[in-house]
């Protein structure tokens, strides 16, 4: 690693007024800031069950509860929406693997997924899921 992290800072423009996705984009870089703390203190592969503990809950909780609204709202991209969700489940599962495999660079390699998920998904994939549930009067 080059240099320490540094956390991801919730930006006003984040927000995007749908209760349910701004806390789950919180909780998310919440998780992420925390995974960085762990990779600058060079605590992390001591504490990496907490990490994949804290993921599996926002798979569980966030992704399958926006899931549910989509469906429940007749959202007609909800299967390529899912299959981006179930990615990124398969991708944690596979990190958690390497991390019990003992792969020296799981730390990093998690946080530089996480981020990059972020980015890709949360701010940019997300735009017209948000889109959809705004036109729904969801709030």
């Amino acid at each position: 690693m080059k240099g320490k992290l540094t956390e991801i800072k919730w930006l006003p423009e984040y927000d995007i007024k749908v209760e349910i996705i701004d806390e789950s984009h919180r909780s998310l870089v919440d998780l992420i800031n925390k995974l960085a703390d762990m990779i600058n203190r060079k605590a992390c592969p001591e504490t990496m069950s907490e990490i994949f503990f804290s993921l599996i809950h926002y798979a569980e909780s966030y992704l399958i509860r926006e899931e549910i609204l989509l469906r429940d709202l007749g959202y007609s991209q909800l299967d390529q929406h899912k299959a981006k969700h179930r990615l990124f489940i398969e991708k944690i599962k596979s990190f958690r693997e390497s991390f019990s495999s003992g792969d020296p660079d799981i730390c990093q390699d998690l946080y530089n997924f996480l981020v990059d998920w972020f980015h890709e998904h949360i701010l940019q994939y997300d735009k017209e899921t948000i889109a959809f549930l705004k036109g729904k009067g969801i709030s």
